[in-house]
């Protein structure tokens, strides 16, 4: 079956000032929805939500949020401060009327609060709080025979997790691993993949280089369970990611093996870092760079790398570009700026083939 398309060509890293109304299209996993944006069927992962890995728990989230969503239109809310899934895509609060989706799912207990990329009480404090009343309740997850029961009276204790700053430091990727983690992780996994129970937070160094998690992390590469991409351990790309989903591999040829392949978000590697207008523009012409080596490359495999990596770097672009015209809207230099960004993601996306 043809992939779906994994990006808000239009949405992601600009911020949505007033709902956009979508039909949903379908509901592919427990925290993903396909929805028909502006003429584009696009998949979109949810903000502030943790869906569980067991297979029974994760299949009950996801035939709850199918039930909430059965032949509705949802209104798509996106601010930088949600940030993206380890694909690059953007991650959204569904609302009907003004029903959160995202809290429902949290407070019915089917799964739990995960924070965003930066702290925004105004869409996380209400998912925040439905999980305190859902782990005082017992509901669900929570319940005695919940998947994360033995944890409850310990989450319920203990203050909430501040969401990440920017520059995320601790990734979640090193956090133990629940007990209850999926052993049965898909084929594409990988036999001889590392489980990441065995994961440790000790004595890492979360401002070194990618690959120096090596020797601290149960191995030097890990994947999102679902995802067809990997990185380097203690990548910032993994920095969000719950430790339950992560599998990780003692070499690259075992990823690639069990179907994984380099995420185009390390091409971020060694861009600069700043937040300023003057590193937004050298991130923005580091992919136009691509892109115009991608419109060159001819109809091959080498031209959609080319255009996946350079779909990255715009994305990143515009996640800068998009915080500077917030602050200052009256820019139109910026603002010109974010929009031939945004034009040239989308053809980034438009013209790279899609694979089985």
């Amino acid at each position: 079956m043809r992939a779906l398309l994994i990006a808000c060509a239009v949405l992601a890293w600009t911020q949505v000032q007033a709902a956009d109304s979508c039909p949903v299209v379908s509901v592919p996993a427990a925290d993903h929805v396909v929805v028909r944006f502006q003429g584009l069927v696009i998949n979109v992962p949810l903000v502030y939500v943790d869906a569980p890995t067991a297979p029974a728990a994760r299949d009950a989230c996801q035939s709850h949020l199918a039930q909430l969503l059965k032949n509705r239109k949802v209104d798509l809310i996106y601010r930088p401060s949600f940030g993206t899934d380890p694909d690059g895509t953007a991650r959204v609060l569904l609302r009907i009327g003004d029903i959160s989706v995202n809290t429902l799912l949290v407070a019915d207990g089917y799964a739990r609060y995960r924070p965003g990329l930066r702290a925004d009480s105004t869409y996380s404090d209400p998912v925040r709080k439905a999980q305190e009343r859902a782990q005082t309740a017992q509901v669900g997850i929570w319940s005695k025979a919940g998947v994360w029961a033995e944890s409850a009276a310990a989450d319920a204790s203990a203050p909430a997790a501040p969401d990440a700053p920017a520059a995320a430091t601790a990734p979640a990727a090193v956090a133990t691993a629940a007990a209850t983690a999926d052993a049965s992780a898909p084929a594409a996994a990988g036999a001889d993949a590392m489980a990441p129970a065995a994961a440790t937070t000790t004595g890492v160094d979360t401002s070194s280089a990618p690959s120096a998690g090596t020797g601290t992390y149960p191995g030097p590469f890990c994947s999102e369970i679902d995802s067809k991409f990997y990185f380097p351990s203690g990548h910032p790309g993994v920095a969000n990611i719950s430790a339950q989903r992560l599998i990780f591999y003692p070499d690259e040829a075992t990823a690639q093996r069990a179907g994984k392949t380099l995420s185009p978000q390390t091409q971020l590697d060694g861009l600069p870092t700043g937040t300023d207008e003057a590193s937004a523009d050298a991130v923005f012409a580091k992919g136009k760079q691509i892109y115009g080596t991608a419109v060159d490359a001819g109809n091959n495999s080498h031209r959609d790398d080319l255009y996946g990596q350079a779909f990255v770097i715009f994305s990143d672009a515009m996640r800068l570009y998009s915080a500077l015209v917030e602050a200052q809207p009256n820019n139109e230099a910026l603002s010109d700026k974010l929009h031939d960004c945004m034009q040239l993601r989308y053809g980034a996306l438009k013209y790279r083939r899609l694979v089985e």
